[in-house]
């Protein structure tokens, strides 16, 4: 496994179970994955893509699908946090699930790559009262 990966676990919901699947985690993988045998194992529906995306593995190297062409909406969880995603279904080697930059980005999880723990924030609005007659005049500017 590379140094900017690691592995979790989640709790993948289909239609009538929750089955748990180990997902990598990947810096340096572009979009979330998900491989045709898992999905076709799991029965998901698949969602046709408009434009078919070319696909290189780590190694620069055209995958050996080369395209994606459809892609899956997944509903998981990890941890007590519910997610869904649309993944792109193509060859994954040996992995079921890869969550790349992203998701990494929009989640934006804190990550302890020593002992391999995941923490995602709750997400949160702040809402900031206006003050009025408080900073909300300036002075006419004067010119020197």
């Amino acid at each position: 496994m590379e140094r900017n990966s690691m592995r979790i676990l989640l709790a993948l919901y289909t239609r009538d179970q929750i089955i748990e699947k180990l997902a990598l985690l990947d810096s340096g993988a572009e979009g979330n994955f998900i491989s045709q045998v898992t999905a076709r194992k799991l029965r998901l529906p698949l969602i046709k893509l408009e434009k078919r995306v070319k696909v290189l593995n780590i190694d620069g190297t055209l995958n050996t699908l080369a395209y994606v062409t459809h892609m899956a909406r997944v509903t998981f969880f990890i941890g007590n946090r519910k997610m869904t995603e649309d993944l792109m279904v193509s060859r994954l080697g040996g992995e079921q699930i890869i969550l790349g930059m992203l998701w990494l980005c929009h989640y934006n999880p804190q990550i302890n790559w020593k002992h391999g723990k995941i923490e995602i924030p709750p997400r949160r609005k702040l809402n900031i009262k206006r003050f009025k007659g408080i900073l909300d005049h300036m002075p006419a500017e004067v010119l020197i």
